[in-house]
């Protein structure tokens, strides 16, 4: 019989490098709220304010990229 794996007891239960706690927990959070919205589209939301400063810090065109995803949002 296959067992079914709780996948917020999982993120919760994962132990990052010490370097990385703080981006994980933060990370987790986001992932663990869009897991447990119940209407749409919080879950994007939820993405969106978790990567959006990843995307200021990854990408040199992030303007750019974050307009693309405003639109993908208002779609």
């Amino acid at each position: 019989m296959e067992r079914s794996v709780d996948p917020v007891a999982a993120l919760r239960a994962f132990m990052p490098p010490s370097p990385a706690a703080t981006a994980w927990q933060t990370l987790r959070d986001c992932l663990e709220s869009m897991h447990t919205a119940n209407d749409w589209p919080a879950p994007l939301d939820a993405a969106l304010q978790w990567y959006l400063p990843q995307l200021q810090r990854l990408h040199v065109d992030a303007v750019a990229r974050q307009g693309d995803l405003q639109q993908l949002a208002r779609l």
